[in-house]
């Protein structure tokens, strides 16, 4: 799995100096005098003497200088906003900071996490907008939006985007597809007390279910709210929020509503980065499939096709030849299209070792080389997608009658309509299996950590667990996941690391089983896996191996009566 889901920025302690700084604003790039002003312990103001500070700031041929000293934040962002267009709010918690930068033609956003750096600010929300045709082809996106907001007691938790004089455009609230970062906002998850990465100004609503569906509209009206997608028949509405709200001040303002019977942010997941190509394309050679005994289990397999596993993830290239002819028409969330096509190469490689060819002279071997793999794309080209994004996959890969599911995907939120959707997969008949993470921690990362998903850890060719990989109770099985050989989108191969891959072994081998036992309910193919997986570490089931590696042989040994 999601890059990481880093994504939980420090909260900045500040100092109570009691000073504040008043300035001029500047205009192009003339040198300013900043007036410093101290409070005293009651609280009355004395002006000191005027300080004199370097502030020399140019953005020509896109590229911007940086040259101030001591200067106030707010002071050099507005400059900057001046030059470049961008449209920047700071929070007055944060406008006075002192800044000291010498920066000579850098890129623009370089150029601001350089200067938020040196004012030790740890993240802010970034907004992105689709360039112009003028300035850029259609599909380049720019950065658009800075905000840095404060809240609460000098202690600042860094939030939302903040209003702006025109609406965006609903560019500006979908996933991007250049690989460019969500506009986000930070949340304290109230089950962890952890700061997690939301969709800035979006929430998901159930509305109490005896309301009429005029009356959801015309509520949905009141809060000033805008349908981003819906699913009605699961209750579930994607919203976005005015961008005057922060999503933690909108659920404060309304959890209460008897009308909102589930109100939730939005949460962010992600996946690692798929890794290395290696010169070679056969490079790592797949000793996964021989540790898990997939040749012995190959021998087992009854003639036909096999069956039909749902990657839920960022696309998949099915125009790779090791996928010709094992990918069938999936479903792209984001767009709310049938475009799967995979720009970022997460969703391929899971394919790959879930159900590559297999006796084509060519590459590499799947796990399941009879299965067919059902793409549906919940990532984008950077591989970050939402909450919202994954529910809805979740709900249309069950609806597709997909035996087995694969979230190689996760965040560290719990979510009652992500365990909704999880439960409406499991009743529909679909093993879920998902990855347990990659950060080295035990806390639950989900889906994997909810009930009826089998979250997978990560073992190395010694069957040691992976020094990177999640563990805990929530860990159900572990698998290969340590330079793992697959595919990659442009027709060639690469080795990665991590659980991802893990879960991708796994739910080959439930497909594998599936296969032979079509008769075998979700729970019983679960139990087939766990039963035979060669039992590591402490004896019977703990908290680094789960149940134990997955051994594919021995669970298609298993005899059904």
């Amino acid at each position: 799995m999601a890059r990481r889901l880093g994504l939980f920025p420090l909260l900045l302690l500040f100092l109570a100096s009691g000073v504040a700084f008043g300035y001029d604003s500047p205009k192009n790039s003339d040198p300013v005098r900043l007036q410093i002003v101290a409070k005293t312990a009651a609280g009355r103001s004395q002006v000191r003497s005027p300080a004199p500070t370097s502030f020399d700031i140019t953005f020509a041929h896109d590229r911007l200088s940086v040259h101030v000293q001591n200067a106030p934040l707010q002071a050099v962002l507005e400059t900057i906003s001046q030059q470049t267009g961008l449209a920047v709010a700071v929070s007055p918690g944060f406008a006075q900071l002192p800044v000291t930068v010498d920066l000579s033609r850098v890129e623009l956003e370089s150029g601001l996490q350089e200067i938020l750096r040196r004012a030790r600010i740890a993240n802010a929300a970034w907004g992105y907008r689709k360039k112009s045709p003028a300035t850029g082809k259609p599909d380049e996106w720019e950065l658009a939006r800075l905000t840095i907001v404060a809240e609460g007691h000098g202690s600042p938790l860094l939030t939302s985007l903040q209003p702006s004089s025109e609406k965006p455009s609903q560019d500006t609230r979908k996933i991007t597809t250049s690989g460019q970062r969500l506009s986000r906002e930070q949340f304290r998850d109230p089950r962890t007390d952890r700061m997690i990465d939301v969709a800035a100004h979006e929430v998901m609503v159930r509305f109490n279910p005896r309301m009429s569906a005029d009356e959801i509209q015309q509520k949905i009206k009141q809060l000033g709210a805008e349908v981003i997608s819906a699913i009605p028949q699961f209750g579930l509405y994607h919203l976005a929020i005015s961008e005057s709200d922060t999503v933690s001040g909108f659920i404060d303002k309304h959890q209460k509503d008897p009308r909102l019977r589930l109100l939730e942010p939005n949460p962010i997941v992600a996946v690692e980065p798929v890794g290395q190509k290696p010169n070679d394309p056969l490079f790592g050679a797949q000793w996964s499939l021989e540790r898990i005994g997939a040749p012995q289990a190959w021998a087992q397999l009854p003639d036909g096709p096999g069956g039909v596993v749902a990657v839920v993830d960022s696309g998949v290239d099915e125009q790779h030849p090791d996928l010709q002819r094992h990918v069938v028409p999936g479903r792209n969330v984001i767009e709310q299209n049938d475009d799967t096509r995979d720009q970022h190469g997460h969703g391929t490689a899971i394919a790959g070792i879930i159900a590559a060819a297999t006796n084509n002279a060519l590459g590499m071997s799947g796990i399941c080389p009879t299965c067919q793999i059902l793409p549906v794309k919940v990532l984008d080209a950077s591989g970050e997608g939402t909450y919202a994004y994954v529910i809805t996959g979740i709900l249309w890969a069950a609806d597709q009658k997909a035996q087995v599911i694969n979230l190689s995907l996760g965040g560290y939120a719990f979510s009652q309509f992500l365990a909704d959707a999880v439960d409406y997969a499991h009743r529909s008949g679909a093993v879920l299996v998902a990855a347990g993470g990659n950060e080295a921690t035990q806390a639950p990362l989900y889906p994997g950590a909810l009930p009826n998903v089998i979250a997978v850890s990560a073992s190395d060719s010694n069957d040691n667990l992976w020094s990177g990989s999640n563990y805990g109770p929530a860990i159900d099985i572990a698998a290969p996941g340590v330079r793992i050989l697959s595919l990659d989108t442009d027709n060639s191969y690469m080795a990665a690391t991590g659980t991802s891959f893990s879960a991708a072994e796994v739910s080959g081998v439930a497909a594998l089983v599936r296969t032979k036992h079509p008769l075998l309910n979700n729970t019983q193919v679960a139990q087939v896996l766990f039963q035979t997986a060669d039992d590591l570490g402490e004896k019977g089931k703990d908290q680094f191996y789960g149940a134990g590696r997955v051994n594919a042989a021995r669970a298609l040994r298993v005899e059904v009566r």
